[in-house]
């Protein structure tokens, strides 16, 4: 989920989940669905949220990309099963 329209691709309005529900119980709405990439990652059914105030990835979307999310005392690792490459990582703070 991210709240900047322009980091997705192919990106259409959202009417399959029209919000989200945020930990203290309330709503926030969806407005579009598109695709998420860089240069070493893709996440497709990305949903934009404007009142978000920072970018969010789920374990659970990585590992349907085939990828692997390595946790530690120090922060996060994620991985690229079939080459071995640390696609990303993530400091804890």
């Amino acid at each position: 989920m991210t709240p900047n329209l322009s980091l997705l691709s192919n990106s259409k309005p959202s009417f399959h989940c029209s919000s989200i529900q945020i930990a203290n119980g309330s709503s926030m709405s969806v407005t579009y669905s598109g695709t998420a990439s860089n240069p070493s990652l893709t996440l497709p059914d990305t949903h934009r949220v404007p009142d978000l105030t920072l970018n969010l990835i789920f374990v659970g979307q990585l590992c349907e990309q085939d990828l692997t999310v390595l946790f530690s005392l120090t922060g996060c690792q994620v991985h690229d099963i079939q080459t071995g490459q640390i696609l990303k990582m993530g400091i804890k703070v």
